[in-house]
């Protein structure tokens, strides 16, 4: 198949947030999804989800899925080269589509990656330049470290800061085998698939979409034409300007009952769950929201 979108799920704590993000996708996009998915509690999730035909979901049991530290964040990389498409475009589960989003296939399939920025920051902010200085050490051997220090070096001189809960690839792309491989080195970081991507980017031929394709709603600039809301840190009902985004779609899902959702939300959602217990209401910043 040319074109498609992947999604992944681990535990289960992020299940109510997928379907959400499913059928939100369903309500732009008519191509093919796969969901991919490592453990029972994440099987039972993708069952539901594959039997409602609304969403037109296949699923498939990642068998090999890298364990111990960080072992969430390398299953997403280890993942890409078993996608069924030619240019895939992986979506995560904590995200609302609310637009066209066929640029991602179209730029991956002309320079054969295609990432997205985080706001408008880069690699000189603060947060984003310590990220990057923690893998000063990553290395194991001299030479390793070296090279990778190289890298950080490259990614230190002004680079726009990317996000991988959204990006798109083209299969056999040189860049997708690199990335496994740094992000490994990397496991004992902080998000290090992100951070491996960050370093990996200047270095790779590829194209940066601008953050309406990954927007924060805290931090995204361009809310106003955004295409793939990304709810990071689990800021789906944690701050009061996302919880205004996701509750609608959250609740349309309830009403049509999306995946049988009705029936076993929140599930392993803690977030939700607490929010829920407090009758829909949630301190937020210092002051009580609803």
């Amino acid at each position: 198949m040319a074109n498609g979108i992947i999604y992944l799920l681990t535990g289960a704590a992020h299940g109510v947030r997928l379907v959400v993000s499913l059928w939100s996708l369903r309500q732009h996009y008519r191509g093919p999804v796969t969901l991919f998915t490592t453990r029972r509690a994440s099987h039972v999730i993708a069952a539901r989800c594959a039997a409602d035909r609304r969403l037109r979901v296949e699923h498939r049991v990642f068998e090999n899925a890298p364990t111990g530290r960080n072992a969430d964040f390398l299953t997403k990389v280890a993942i890409l080269p078993h996608s069924p498409y030619e240019i895939t475009a992986l979506v995560d589960a904590d995200t609302l589509v609310s637009g066209d989003v066929s640029a991602l296939f179209s730029l991956a399939e002309t320079e054969g990656f295609c990432a997205t920025q985080f706001a408008d920051w880069d690699t000189r902010k603060r947060v984003i330049r310590r990220r990057l200085e923690s893998w000063r050490k990553v290395g194991r051997d001299k030479a390793e470290r070296k090279h990778v220090n190289g890298l950080v070096d490259a990614a230190l001189e002004g680079q726009p800061a990317v996000n991988s809960g959204v990006f798109a690839y083209r299969r056999g792309a040189e860049i997708v085998g690199r990335w496994q491989d740094l992000a490994e080195l990397g496991r004992s970081t902080f998000i290090c698939d992100e951070i491996a991507l960050q370093l990996l980017l200047p270095h790779y031929p590829h194209k940066l979409l601008d953050c309406r394709y990954n927007c924060s709603p805290v931090y995204g600039i361009r809310q106003d034409d955004a295409r793939i809301w990304h709810f990071h840190g689990e800021r789906h009902v944690r701050d009061a300007r996302c919880r205004k985004i996701w509750l609608p779609a959250y609740q349309a899902c309830l009403g049509e009952d999306v995946a049988g959702l009705a029936r076993w939300t929140p599930g392993e959602d803690r977030r939700l769950a607490a929010w829920e217990r407090r009758g829909g209401g949630m301190r937020d910043e210092g002051r009580e929201v609803r």
